[in-house]
């Protein structure tokens, strides 16, 4: 199928912007696998572990999580992740194709999109996972105080159910308890009136010193 220069040029700037797109959707795929446990070379541990090390308001330390398990669960993370990805771009290439070329493969295109996905992992994607955990961090602190702002209304709400449960069902709690105590008060007069006659509350009174 025949295709103009114009029309050529067109589809290969629209390749090149979608490899950027692949190149910044990869960062999310990285920063979630930081976010995970993956470590990337980076910023030093140190100013790192320093953030860790911070109480800050409302949701206190953040946790960092490490241990034997959590690698092994690393490694299948980072895979499904990469198949995804892989996908994704699939996907998104052959609809791109679709729409702008009748579904025809040109290699210009796929040329266009991949040194827009290499410019863009070696350049501005080199920055961001330098400063990935640095990233992330952020982001899970926004993240917490964002569920604690979510969550607070509830805890309100939940403290003043609970308090009006308890002074609306204290009252009638309290005296069903008192019925039931003076019942047992009585039974235990009665008891004891009815065993006078044979002498238990003489009985009673001496064994009490009285």
């Amino acid at each position: 199928m025949e295709i103009s220069m114009s029309a050529l040029w067109r589809m290969i700037t629209f390749a090149f912007l979608l490899g950027i797109g692949f190149g910044v959707l990869y960062d999310v795929f990285r920063i979630t696998r930081v976010m995970a446990g993956v470590e990337y070379a980076g910023i030093g541990k140190k100013s790192t572990d320093r953030l860790y090390s911070i109480k800050y308001p409302f949701i206190g330390k953040l946790e960092k999580k490490e241990g034997k398990i959590r690698k092994r669960f690393l490694h299948l993370f980072v895979g499904i992740g990469d198949i995804i990805f892989c996908l994704i771009i699939g996907v998104a290439f052959s609809i791109f194709l679709y729409y702008s070329n009748d579904g025809i493969f040109r290699w210009q295109a796929a040329a266009a999109g991949f040194l827009g996905f290499f410019l863009y992992y070696r350049t501005l994607g080199t920055l961001v996972i330098y400063f990935a955990e640095i990233i992330c961090i952020f982001l899970k602190i926004i993240i917490k105080i964002l569920l604690y702002a979510i969550a607070f209304p509830f805890r309100i709400m939940y403290n003043i159910l609970v308090k009006v449960s308890k002074a609306v069902l204290g009252v009638p709690v309290a005296w069903i308890l008192k019925k039931i105590r003076l019942k047992n008060t009585e039974h235990t007069l009665k008891t004891l009136l009815a065993t006078s006659s044979s002498g238990f509350i003489e009985k009673y009174l001496k064994g009490q010193g009285g």
